[in-house]
């Protein structure tokens, strides 16, 4: 008796105690409430699948009848297309035999195959003529605008070598003006004798090869207008800039006269200072030669021979440099060596001044190009491992079992070469939905594609604790289980999962998913919020699975 009764006190000991039986009955009761889920999920998922098939072989069935009754007009119109395609052919042929005779002649002569082969040739010379012209007067004007503005600066060695370039791009343009008009020539006479060859073929093309004839003809007198249109305003141009440039010269030596207190001898009045006139309200500064009296000149400086002006200015010049010497004998000046060595600093410092600036931009310049070249480094790297991850992402978030392979995601930029000047383009395709732009897209659908581009962004950065506030408001049961799942699955650290944080949720799906529960209520003792905190941690798995 006392051995039955140890045993019985030990197969007692063993049993589980009622703390035990209740967290049995509640893992077994969680586990068949999920089973119970599941399985309506299935069901649905089922019933949605077997609608779906019943549409697509009624379509299927729609097509296929479709398809018979529209087969017999499919086949005569191909057979239909083919005789055409050989109607064409044949008379494109015909037209080529045609064409090839009437100017047969004609291709002798300039040692071509066909017409076709002489247009094509004539028409590929005429473009490239035409680039060539372009690019030259393009170089020309580029070279016109930096001779001016080095003039201006007076730079001389900078503007006789830009003269020389331009000297050098008008001759090339001049060539270039002589081949394009021997081409004119040259097409003109095949013109003519193209239009001799039409006339042995008149009875064909008569009016029409006169039409064309009276275009070409024309278009030639119009090209011709247009060259001498061109060479009449080129030499406007220059005649207006000669004019110019005498009268600079005429205000400069006006102007010169003035500081030397040389009177001018002016017609119908005496001599007059030029401020004199400029207290009188005249405009000396506009025409300061145009009244100057040259017939009190002598007569050796009233000619207009180069030679003998070439001889009169060496002679003033001579006795110029005499003059000045001698000026300098009675009234040199010692502090022109001071003020020579005063100049030369001065200009050493601003020479300085300006490498400085120099090294400054180019340091600038280099520091900006690293930093803009980080920057798209940077972001391209973060794009391409978020364009890569966006996809497996979205497919995982809407996987099931009718459709195992879930949607497609993908990035793309709408810049390759400028990112930052342009915009992202996120294009998401849920299960059996064509493409569509994402504002077409449900609200479930949108979050969804929304929590996978968040998703792929933190696997690059992962930050250390997140919050989602109510995510899964649009979301139907299916997608919330599918989230909740992914969500412990990237906290798993059997996954490497990185992700921690704090999920609020109304929806039944995600809490036993979590790690822990915290309720929110209202005490009845001090009417104040109370936190209630259930760690699920202990239960291991079996809540989840």
């Amino acid at each position: 008796m006392k051995q039955q009764h140890a045993d019985l006190e030990g197969e007692l000991a063993r049993l589980p105690t009622a703390r035990q039986l209740v967290t049995r009955a509640q893992e077994l009761e969680t586990s068949l409430t999920k089973t119970t889920n599941e399985l309506h999920f299935a069901r649905v998922d089922v019933k949605a699948a077997e609608e779906r098939v019943q549409e697509v072989k009624g379509q299927l069935a729609a097509l296929t009848k479709e398809r018979a009754v529209r087969a017999p007009l499919t086949a005569k119109q191909q057979q239909s297309m083919k005789a055409r395609a050989k109607d064409i052919e044949r008379l494109t042929a015909s037209i080529h035999q045609i064409t090839d005779r009437v100017f047969a002649s004609f291709s002798r002569k300039v040692g071509v195959k066909s017409i076709r082969e002489w247009e094509q040739d004539h028409l590929m010379r005429t473009e490239r003529a035409s680039r060539e012209r372009l690019q030259l007067t393009t170089q020309i004007s580029k070279l016109t605008s930096q001779l001016e503005y080095d003039r201006r600066a007076d730079i001389s060695g900078t503007v006789a070598g830009l003269e020389r370039d331009l000297a050098a791009e008008q001759a090339a343009q001049g060539e270039l003006n002589e081949a394009e008009a021997k081409l004119l020539e040259s097409s003109k006479g095949g013109q003519e004798r193209l239009a001799a060859a039409q006339e042995e073929s008149a009875s064909l093309r008569a009016a029409i090869d006169e039409l064309d004839a009276s275009v070409r003809e024309l278009k030639v007198v119009a090209l011709n207008q247009a060259a001498e249109v061109a060479a009449a305003e080129r030499a406007l141009k220059a005649a207006s800039s000669n004019a110019a440039a005498l009268a600079a010269r005429q205000v400069e030596v006006a102007q010169e006269a003035e500081r030397e207190q040389v009177p001018l001898p002016r017609m119908g009045r005496a001599a007059t200072p030029l401020s004199a006139m400029e207290e009188d309200g005249e405009e000396a500064a506009d025409s300061p030669a145009a009244d100057i009296d040259f017939g009190a000149l002598p007569r050796n400086l009233r000619s207009t021979d180069p030679a003998a002006r070439g001889r009169f200015d060496l002679e003033h010049k001579e006795a110029l440099a005499s003059l000045r010497v001698a000026l300098a004998r009675l009234a040199p000046n010692l502090r022109a060596a001071a003020q020579f060595e005063a100049v030369r600093a001065r200009e050493r410092e601003h020479l300085e001044e300006l490498e400085a600036a120099r090294r400054a931009e180019r340091a600038a310049a280099a520091a900006f190009a690293a930093v803009r070249a980080a920057r798209h480094d940077a972001f391209t790297a973060a794009f391409e491992h978020v364009a890569a991850c966006i996809d497996p992402i979205y497919k995982e978030l809407t996987s099931s079992a009718v459709h195992p392979s879930g949607g497609q995601a993908y990035l793309a930029l709408d810049s390759a070469d400028e990112p930052f000047c342009a915009g992202v383009k996120f294009s998401a395709m849920p299960p059996t939905k064509r493409f569509r732009d994402m504002e077409a897209l449900s609200g479930g659908e949108k979050t969804v594609a929304a929590l996978a581009l968040l998703f792929a962004v933190l696997s690059f950065r992962p930050c250390p604790f997140f919050v989602m506030d109510e995510v899964d408001a649009a979301l139907d049961a299916a997608n919330v289980v599918r989230v909740a799942n992914y969500l412990r699955h990237m906290t798993r650290r059997s996954t490497n999962g990185s992700f921690q944080g704090i999920v609020i949720s109304l929806k039944d799906s995600f809490y036993d998913k979590a790690d822990a529960l915290v309720g929110v209520c209202r005490h009845p003792d001090t009417s104040a919020s109370a936190t209630f905190t259930l760690d699920l941690n202990a239960y291991g798995d079996v809540v989840a699975q």
